[in-house]
Order: structure tokens, then C-alpha cells, then sequence
């Protein structure tokens, strides 16, 4: 019996169009690479556009670190009006006067302060509209039945937050880098909270996901970052020589460290002499724990 060919593997850095979800995104990618083994490292909205990256074959055994790392967006912020689901998609639920912005070349002093408050951010309270769930249940399935929808405070961590430009009486364009777990879609609203107001996004562009940037996202017909350069540029990577070393790691066993020079706690892909990963693998005090093995 002839034996199946392997599927393609690799890590597809797709720049998002508006109005297709990210499980749209995954569908598209099946059809046109030909195989189920796609998985996205992290949603985005379907209004939202820019970077999604999508783990294909192989590559889906390190979706976790990828969707773990940090992201950068460009957002537009309408004020003046909040929705339901705190962006253009919603309906309105409150509407206040608008405040006093100033330009871009000189931002009005509480636009100042906002902005530096809101990048001092620590924990944050998720939009209802929300795939988080609550008591066993999404988010967003109660909101839609009607219900009144608390959502806890969780910890977020902001590494910058920039103004880009006052576009109008009643908008403003911002770049925010942040870690996971943030939702730009609620610092519209708690930034217009701060300016007295109320707001919500009308635009919101993904710039980068981890090490993936837009500068190289593309269409979902574009080519593949390969398994071997995905993995080298996400962790680092030693070489195991001994065949009985890669041997035992290649059915998940431990392996003394020897002259591995790797530090202790760290996470680590292991390649073979001819270039061909053999795991994603630990160094956990003077052995090395394989994580995830490839074929």
C-alpha cells in the first residue's frame, strides 16, 4: 500500500481583509493548500484587518506559543458614542458630548493625561461581546440571548501606547503594543471614559502578531513560511548529533543534557545532523524534556 503523502507545514502570515472571520480564514486556507491541519494563532474581529497567522501541518504544535505572544495595532477611536459591542458593528447604547482633543502637533492636556493613564493600564474589564466565557458559556452567546453579561476584570500589561493623529473633532488614531489577553476595543471605551465621553472603534488593523509583521502578511494563496524557518526564528535551536540521542528524543524521551549548551528553563526546537527538527524540548535542571516531537 502506497504510503500518503505528507501535507504541507508551515506558518501562513495572512493579511486579514474586513468582513471575513477568522474561521473564514481558516476554511479559505484548507481548500487552498488541500489539507484539514490548519489552525489560526489568534482571532481577530471580522471588521478588523491585518496580520492573522495560521499554523499549517506541523506548525500547528506550536500554535500555544504563538497565540502567547505580544501584538501591536493601529486603531481608529470614534467618540462621542458607545455600542454594544464597542465598534462599528454595534448598536448604540450611549451617546455624551465630546471633549476638548486639541491637534496632533498639540494634543489637549487631558487628552495628554488619558493617554499616559491608559498605558499605565494593569487590568482591564473585556468587552461582553466577548468569546471569553463565563460560567461555561461564551460571552457573546448570553449577550445575544439578552442578558445582562458582567464581565470580570483580568490582567493586561500595555507596552506602548502612542497617539498617531487627532483626525476630527471626534477621532483619533492610536497605536497600541500590548501583550495578550488586551482588547483594543475597550480601551475606546475606557479611554473616552477618562476623556468624559464615551467612544468606540471604527477601525482596527492588526500590525503585528509576535515576530510576524504586515510588512510580510499576504494573501491566504501566498506562500508558506516553512516548518524549519518558522521554528528557527520562534525559538532557538541546537543540534543533537548522537543517533541514539535523536532516536530517544524522537519517541519523547529524556535525554541528558551533556554538552548541550542550553540555559536552564528554556524552551528550545532540537534539529538532527541533515537540517530535520526532531522536537520542540526543555531544559529542566540537567535534562532535556521533550514538549512536543515532530514527524
Amino acid at each position: 500500500m502506497k504510503a500518503k503523502e505528507p501535507g504541507p507545514s508551515g506558518l501562513l502570515v495572512v493579511d486579514k481583509q474586513p468582513g471575513m472571520t477568522s474561521h473564514d480564514v481558516v476554511a479559505r486556507a484548507r481548500r487552498v493548500l488541500r489539507t484539514r491541519e490548519v489552525g489560526h494563532t489568534g482571532t481577530l474581529d471580522p471588521f478588523a484587518t491585518g496580520v492573522l497567522v495560521l499554523g499549517v501541518g506541523e506548525a500547528l504544535k506550536v500554535a500555544a506559543h504563538l497565540t502567547e505572544q505580544d501584538k501591536e495595532y493601529e486603531a481608529v477611536i470614534a467618540l462621542g458614542a458607545e455600542t454594544d459591542s464597542l465598534d462599528l458593528t454595534g448598536a448604540v447604547i450611549r451617546t455624551a458630548p465630546l471633549p476638548e482633543l486639541g491637534t496632533t502637533d498639540a494634543p489637549s492636556a487631558g487628552l495628554r493625561e488619558a493617554l499616559v493613564a491608559e498605558a499605565a493600564r494593569t487590568s482591564q474589564v473585556p468587552p461582553a461581546a466577548s468569546a471569553i466565557h463565563i460560567d461555561g458559556e461564551r460571552a457573546h452567546e448570553r449577550l445575544r440571548r439578552g442578558e445582562t453579561v458582567v464581565m470580570p476584570e483580568r490582567p493586561v500589561a500595555v507596552r506602548s501606547l502612542q497617539l498617531l493623529a487627532v483626525e476630527a473633532p471626534d477621532r483619533l488614531r492610536v497605536r497600541v503594543h500590548a501583550a495578550k489577553g488586551y482588547y483594543v476595543r475597550a480601551l475606546a471605551r475606557d479611554l473616552a471614559d477618562r476623556l468624559g465621553t464615551a467612544g468606540h472603534l471604527v477601525e482596527l488593523r492588526r500590525l503585528r502578531s509576535g515576530l510576524f509583521t504586515i510588512a510580510e502578511a499576504g494573501p491566504v494563496e501566498g506562500p508558506l513560511v516553512s516548518l524549519n524557518d518558522a521554528l528557527r526564528r520562534l525559538f532557538p535551536s541546537r543540534e543533537i548529533a548522537d543517533p541514539d540521542r535523536v532516536q530517544a528524543m524522537r519517541h519523547g524521551k529524556r535525554i541528558d543534557v551533556a554538552d548541550l549548551d542550553i540555559p536552564a528553563d528554556t524552551t528550545f526546537v532540537a534539529f538532527d545532523v541533515t537540517g530535520a527538527p526532531i522536537a520542540l524540548a526543555r531544559r529542566e535542571a540537567d535534562l532535556i524534556v521533550v514538549q512536543r516531537g515532530f514527524r
